[in-house]
């Protein structure tokens, strides 16, 4: 009877651990600072949707009503989306250094040997994270109230959608901290889970409207592929909430089912990921350490091929000893790989099937010709190109930090200068092959016809522009700050902030406004709008290329264009510059 309370406790599950990591999260000021930023930016938005009311010109009554719920929904459509997608790339950062930070300071086998269990272990490292994401979504909460009532917002829906992302984010923790106990760096934990996420989330349902396509109708393999896709789940779900016809909420499109999936598969690499970090810790114990977290050594990395299992003895008697040359630490940032080469092959794999079973799928409807769809594409592969130059840059300085030896590092003869350039070489070399995709989409469309071959002049452009602009912020934010995760998601909230949210809403202010003259500037700010501006003038059978918003097809030449993206890409690449400036004299601050 007596252990009765200690059974029914929850808390036992979680241990110490969870005390420990609430503690050390309550003085981080980087979970302050992403809370504010979350109140600041749903703020900005409630502030620009009552500001494009203020403007219109409906008169009062009934209209001005009608248009107040039509703005409150789409305001709300914005905050769940904005939310459901912001909260599961969070998940994946934050939880890709929870079990490999304890391997690779050899604490996780002193931990085994108390009385903390693996359980435990992997559920304080979980919950004590995902709490913190559980804070932004309840700041959303009151903000979502208040707009609902403007009507045009069933609760229904609000409570669909808080579940749908929950279960989302759940998993992606749970998938990023498995990964954690077999990956060393964060950001090849962040990289893996993206493909992962993109197998599942995008290739998946490509085949089975592909295979299923010609036997039932597409609405009812969408129907069937939401029960395990929360972004078709989430979407099936906001188009019955606008189309307001009760009758498509089948129970194809039960979110408990789909919740219940989720929560089926998050229990499964559960139970994965104890396995794996009690597999780990008795590898410690006994004195043995996987490849993955091998603790690093000046000369470990770069002494024989970094694919092979042997020890570093046995190599170096069957293999010679690469000579360094030039500036060494640029010759190992040059030398360093990105990831195995089997994760290498494993991804292009994956790519290569997403890519070409979207084309198989798409082709079947005859719609590749399309603006829309060349668009969509060039979007996808600059948010991926993107996403990835954020991830990388950031990680350079503060790996350095993280395993001791930036100290080391600072008292060579290498100036900072020397140390920036190194980094920031060796960062761009890694962030060029993610381009390479895109780089084929335009070639094999261009010589089939579907593109004109101008596209791959400017789109370079576009590209030079983001990964110069976000490798010198990256390294900015790692210089700035101690912990990977924290120059990860500060380079990543950048671009989000200023192209996703900042940007759009204030052209929306504008445009609400009827003042088109500030439009116009802002859209060449953009370059996710400078692709679609150079997808709407290449696709169709033009000569004209344009950064007009309201016509594209009409107005500047092709020279011009080119010098317009010149320039632009210019002022990206000053801004990348200035901010490695600022990386350079930080270098010396805050060392330990």
């Amino acid at each position: 009877m007596t252990n009765i309370p200690y059974i029914l406790n929850p808390t036992r599950l979680t241990g110490p651990i969870f005390d420990k990591e609430l503690r050390v999260a309550s003085r981080r000021r980087r979970n302050y600072l992403l809370r504010s930023a979350h109140v600041i930016l749903l703020t900005f938005l409630l502030v620009s949707a009552w500001i494009s009311i203020l403007h219109t010109n409906y008169a009062r009554g009934t209209a001005r009503i009608a248009y107040l719920a039509q703005i409150s929904q789409q305001l709300a459509l914005v905050i769940v989306w904005a939310q459901f997608a912001l909260t599961q790339l969070l998940a994946l950062l934050m939880l890709s250094n929870a079990v490999s930070e304890e391997i690779a300071s050899r604490t996780l086998g002193v931990l085994l040997t108390t009385p903390i269990t693996a359980l435990q272990i992997v559920l304080g490292k979980l919950l004590s994270r995902l709490l913190q994401l559980f804070l932004l979504i309840a700041v959303s909460l009151p903000l979502l109230a208040i707009i609902r009532v403007f009507g045009g917002i069933p609760w229904d829906y609000l409570v669909t959608s808080l579940a749908i992302t929950t279960t989302a984010m759940i998993f992606n923790a749970l998938l990023s901290l498995y990964l954690s106990i077999h990956c060393k760096r964060p950001y090849v934990v962040i990289l893996i889970a993206l493909f992962i996420l993109a197998f599942l989330y995008a290739f998946v349902p490509l085949v089975a409207f592909w295979i299923m396509g010609n036997v039932m109708p597409d609405r009812h393999v969408a129907n069937m592929i939401s029960l395990s896709n929360p972004f078709f789940c989430l979407a099936k779900y906001t188009d019955a909430m606008m189309s307001a016809r009760p009758g498509r909420w089948t129970w194809f499109l039960s979110w408990p089912m789909h919740c219940t999936i989720m929560l089926a598969a998050s229990a499964f690499l559960l139970a994965r990921a104890v396995r794996a970090v009690r597999h780990a810790a008795l590898q410690q114990i006994n004195g043995h350490c996987s490849p993955a977290h091998t603790p690093t050594a000046p000369s470990s990395d770069y002494a024989a091929s970094p694919t092979t299992s042997r020890p570093l003895r046995q190599r170096r008697q069957s293999a010679d000893l690469r000579a360094v040359q030039g500036c060494p630490l640029l010759w190992r940032e040059r030398h360093r790989p990105c990831l195995r080469r089997r994760t290498v092959w494993i991804i292009s794999t994956l790519a290569a099937l997403i890519l070409f079973g979207s084309y198989i799928a798409i082709e079947d409807e005859s719609s590749l010709t399309y603006t829309d769809i060349q668009t969509a594409y060039a979007f996808v592969f600059l948010a991926l190109g993107a996403l990835v130059t954020a991830v990388l840059p950031a990680t350079t300085i503060t790996n350095e930090k993280e395993a001791r030896s930036w100290p080391i590092l600072l008292t060579t003869p290498l100036t900072p200068t020397n140390i920036i350039c190194a980094k920031g070489l060796g960062a761009l070399r890694r962030c060029l092959p993610v381009w390479i995709p895109f780089a084929l989409h335009l070639v094999i469309f261009i010589a089939i016809g579907y593109i004109r071959p101008i596209a791959l002049l400017l789109f370079a452009f576009i590209a030079t522009g983001i990964t110069l602009f976000l490798t010198g912020t990256g390294l900015y934010f790692s210089a700035r700050f101690k912990k990977t995760t924290t120059a990860v998601i500060a380079n990543l909230l950048l671009p989000l902030t200023l192209w996703l949210f900042s940007i759009p809403i204030v052209a929306l202010i504008a445009l609400a406004a009827r003042n088109e003259n500030f439009i116009k500037p802002l859209l060449k700010l953009h370059p996710f709008a400078h692709a679609g501006f150079v997808m709407e003038a290449t696709v169709r059978s033009s000569f004209y290329l344009t950064f007009n918003w309201s016509d594209p097809l009409n107005g500047r030449k092709a020279t011009s264009a080119i010098l317009a993206l010149a320039f632009f890409t210019f002022l990206y690449a000053a801004t990348g510059f200035f901010a490695a400036y600022r990386a350079q004299a930080r270098l010396r601050k805050d060392i330990f």
